[in-house]
Order: structure tokens, then C-alpha cells, then sequence
């Protein structure tokens, strides 16, 4: 290899981030420099447990699904669990309700 070609593991994280900056900026209207201030004013943990993402991803972007807006950056399980309760308040409280009877 040359001095001038680079290892192809550096071009694919290279791509990828490009790809997730097109990404953010396309889906959300969110800069790169956005993200990291979100994530910095959350303390670079999920705004709902203050955890991490044990994968080592970045936190993913919530967003109001009828506004687009952003709420806030949230780890992959927080994520999932409010994807799954179709961001409902009331289901989001029976669950809380259902829990405390236990």
C-alpha cells in the first residue's frame, strides 16, 4: 500500500459518517453541530434513563412523528420502547399504572 491510499476499514467509517450526517440533516433538518449540542445540554446521556447506549451508538434522535420536530436524543432501548407504545401518552401512563400494581 502507498502512502497515499488509504486503509479501506478509515474510507468505510469515513462514508458512514458522511452518510449519517446526510442522514440527519435529510430526515430531521438537523446539522451535525445540532446534534452535538443536543447531546451536550443532555450531558451525552438519553433524556429519558440518563444512560448510555451500551453499543457505543450514538444516541437516536426522537422526534414527533406528525411534526417532525425534535425532542430530544434518546438510547436505543428508550427508543424502541416508546416507538413501540406509538408515542402515546395514555398507553405510556397505563404501563406506569400496570408497573405500580406490581
Amino acid at each position: 500500500m502507498d502512502i497515499y491510499t488509504k486503509p479501506k476499514i478509515i474510507r468505510t467509517e469515513h462514508v458512514k459518517h458522511r452518510k449519517w450526517k446526510n442522514d440527519i440533516k435529510r430526515k430531521y433538518g438537523l446539522a451535525e453541530s445540532e446534534y452535538h449540542q443536543l447531546n451536550e445540554s443532555q450531558n451525552y446521556v438519553c433524556a429519558i434513563c440518563k444512560g448510555n447506549d451500551d453499543r457505543g451508538a450514538k444516541l437516536a434522535i426522537d422526534h414527533c412523528h406528525t411534526t417532525n420536530k425534535v425532542r430530544g436524543l434518546l438510547c436505543r432501548t428508550c427508543n424502541v420502547a416508546i416507538g413501540y407504545l406509538n408515542d402515546d401518552i395514555a398507553l405510556l401512563e397505563s404501563a406506569i399504572d400496570y408497573l405500580k400494581k406490581q
